[in-house]
């Protein structure tokens, strides 16, 4: 340890996450619930149900049938949004039910 430079624990943090891809993808798969009413918009965001990501997939149940037409209609567009906010490609396809 370089005590003549010390670090904070913010930039000790970052090195450890930067220098593990499999650590990062973790994370961003935790954060997917919290960056998604950004991706589709707080209206949308008020009418999901459960949330399941599993190998790439991500299964949303809508509490509506329309909203969960007009997200089918989009789901490449809020993938790839939503692979944006989380900084790493998490998301490979997106399933509404």
């Amino acid at each position: 340890m370089d005590r003549t430079n010390p670090k904070t624990f913010g930039e000790m943090w970052s090195e450890f996450i930067a220098s593990s891809p499999t650590i990062r993808r973790k994370i961003a798969e935790g954060r997917v619930p919290m960056v998604w009413p950004e991706a589709v918009g707080e209206r949308i965001a008020s009418l999901t149900g459960a949330m399941v990501l599993r190998n790439g997939v991500l299964q949303v149940t809508m509490d509506s049938s329309a909203a969960g037409h007009d997200l089918s209609m989009r789901r490449r567009t809020v993938a790839a949004r939503l692979n944006e906010l989380l900084g790493v490609e998490v998301i490979k396809n997106l399933i509404i039910r």
